[in-house]
C-alpha cells in the first residue's frame, strides 16, 4: 500500500513538471511568435486561431491568415509547422547556431492545407508573369503552351475553383557520410512528387574561413501526375486551338528551344521530347536519379561539353516504369534573345504592376546614365598553337593531329610542348602534345 502511494507520489509530481515545462515552452514560444506576427504588421496582416508546442522540439500554427498591404491577396493555410531537434531548437531556432559554432542537426517546415483559389492575385501574377516572359522572349504563346499559366477562367473550364497545396522541405545531417540530405515533397490534389539532394563535405560546425565545397553526392526527383486533371487540359487545350489531341500533344513537344531553356533550364534533345509526349499521352510517374561515381565538385562543370553530363552525373530517368535511353540535352544563351531592352522594362514601375506587384509609392524617374559598354564575357576563343603560352593557368580544349582531344586547365608550354591537367571522373591525368601537332585550340578568357 505504501509502495503504491509513494508511486503515485511520483507521477504526480512527474505529471506536474511535465506540465509546467510544458506551459513554459508555450508561453515561451507564443510569446516569440506573436512578437514576430507583430513586427510583420508593416508588410501584413497576420492571424492565426492556435498554437501547438512539442518538448520534442516542435510548434505548429493552426488556422493562419495572412492580407499583404501591398499585393491583392488574402492567403488561408490550414496549419504550419516548424520542426527541429530538440527543445533549445524550439525555443531559440537557429540563434545558437552562432553562440555554439553548430547547426542544428535537422529542421523542416510542413504547410498543411494551403487554400490556393484559381482567381488569387498570385495566380493572376504568374499567368501575365509568365506571358511577360514569352513577349520578351519573342515567341507566341497561349495559355495552353509550355510553360504558360492558366487562369481563372481556364481554371473554372475544368472544373477548379480552388487547390488544396501541402508541402514540405527540411534537411538533415547525415550519419553515414560527411553532408546533409534535403527534402522536399509536395502535393496538389493528386498530382504529388518529391525531391531529395545529398551533398558531402558539408559540416554542422560553422567555421569561420572555411573553404571546403561542398560537392554533389546524389539527386532522387519523382513526380506523380494527376491524370484526370491531365487529360482535362489537353482536351481542353486542344478544343482551344482547335486541333485533335496528338496534334497538341505534338505542338507542345516542339516547342521553341527558348521555351524550354526558360522554365526547364536547359534545351531537350530528341529522346527527352519524346519522352515528355508520352506522358502526356499515358499520364503517370517519372522517376529520375543523379548518382555520379564520386561526388562532383559543381564548380568545374563549365570544364564539360552538354554530351558528357548525363554519363559524369550517372543520370537514369524512367517514364512510367520504361527507362529513357535518350538523356541529350544542350543549353541556351537567353541573354541575346530577351535583348539589352529587358533591364530598362524592369526598372519601369508599370513592368512590375502590370504582373500584379504594386510598389508602395511611385519612385521619381531618376536621369538616365551614359551606359558604358560592358565588359567581354569570358568564353572559349580561338588561339594559335604558339600563343598557347599567353594562357598558361587558363582552360583551353586542344584538337591534335589524329583528332585526339585535351580538355583541362594548360599548366605549362615549354620545350614546345603543351603541358594539360584533365579532370576524369573525380581524378586528374596530365598529358602533353607537341605545339607542331596542334590542329586548333580555344582558350576561356
Amino acid at each position: 500500500m505504501k509502495l503504491t502511494q509513494l508511486l503515485t507520489g511520483i507521477l504526480v509530481v512527474a505529471g506536474t513538471v511535465a506540465g509546467a515545462a510544458k506551459g513554459y515552452v508555450h508561453y515561451q514560444v507564443k510569446s516569440r511568435v506573436d512578437h514576430l506576427v507583430a513586427s510583420a504588421g508593416m508588410f501584413a496582416d497576420i492571424r492565426y486561431e492556435g498554437l501547438d508546442t512539442d518538448l520534442s522540439g516542435s510548434a505548429t500554427l493552426h488556422g493562419l491568415s495572412i492580407l499583404p498591404h501591398q499585393f491583392p491577396d488574402h492567403f488561408r493555410i490550414d496549419a504550419i509547422t516548424l520542426s527541429g531537434p530538440d527543445l533549445s531548437f524550439l525555443l531559440n531556432g537557429f540563434a545558437d547556431a552562432r553562440a555554439k559554432g553548430e547547426l542544428p542537426e535537422r529542421a523542416a517546415i510542413a504547410i498543411r492545407g494551403w487554400h490556393m483559389r484559381t482567381d488569387s492575385a498570385l495566380i493572376g501574377m504568374m499567368q501575365r508573369s509568365s506571358q511577360e516572359l514569352a513577349k520578351l522572349l519573342g515567341v507566341e504563346s497561349d495559355s495552353c503552351s509550355l510553360g504558360q499559366m492558366f487562369g481563372a477562367k481556364d481554371f473554372a473550364a475544368l472544373g477548379y475553383a480552388e487547390f488544396l497545396v501541402d508541402m514540405q522541405v527540411g534537411y538533415r545531417f547525415a550519419d553515414s557520410f560527411p553532408g546533409i540530405e534535403v527534402d522536399w515533397d509536395f502535393r496538389v490534389g493528386k498530382e504529388h512528387g518529391g525531391f531529395q539532394l545529398a551533398m558531402t563535405d558539408v559540416s554542422r560546425h560553422v567555421r569561420p574561413g572555411q573553404t571546403n565545397m561542398p560537392r554533389f553526392r546524389e539527386m532522387r526527383i519523382t513526380y506523380h501526375m494527376d491524370a484526370p486533371l491531365t487529360e482535362k487540359t489537353i482536351a481542353y487545350c486542344a478544343d482551344r486551338r482547335a486541333v485533335d489531341r496528338e496534334t497538341y500533344i505534338t505542338q507542345l513537344g516542339a516547342e521553341p528551344d527558348a521555351l524550354y531553356q526558360a522554365y526547364l533550364g536547359f534545351v531537350p534533345g530528341p529522346g527527352l521530347r519524346a519522352a515528355f509526349q508520352e506522358l502526356l499521352r499515358n499520364p503517370g510517374e517519372v522517376r529520375l536519379t543523379a548518382q555520379p561515381l564520386e561526388p562532383l565538385d559543381l564548380t568545374t562543370l563549365a570544364l564539360y561539353q552538354p554530351a558528357q553530363l548525363p554519363e559524369l552525373f550517372g543520370l537514369s530517368l524512367s517514364v512510367n516504369g520504361n527507362p529513357i535511353e535518350d538523356l541529350s540535352f544542350g543549353f541556351m544563351d537567353l541573354a541575346g534573345v530577351l535583348g539589352e531592352g529587358i533591364e530598362e522594362d524592369m526598372e519601369n514601375d508599370n513592368f512590375w504592376s502590370d504582373l500584379g506587384l504594386f510598389p508602395s509609392a511611385p519612385r521619381t524617374p531618376a536621369t538616365p546614365a551614359r551606359r558604358q559598354p560592358a565588359a567581354p564575357s569570358p568564353k572559349y576563343r580561338p588561339v594559335g598553337a604558339n600563343d598557347l603560352a599567353q594562357h598558361i593557368g587558363h582552360e583551353v580544349r586542344i584538337v591534335g593531329t589524329g583528332g585526339r582531344k585535351r580538355n583541362g586547365l594548360l599548366k605549362s608550354v615549354e620545350r614546345g610542348l603543351a603541358t594539360v591537367e584533365e579532370r576524369r571522373y573525380g581524378g586528374l591525368l596530365t598529358t602533353t602534345i607537341a605545339l607542331d601537332e596542334v590542329v586548333a585550340a580555344d582558350a576561356f578568357y
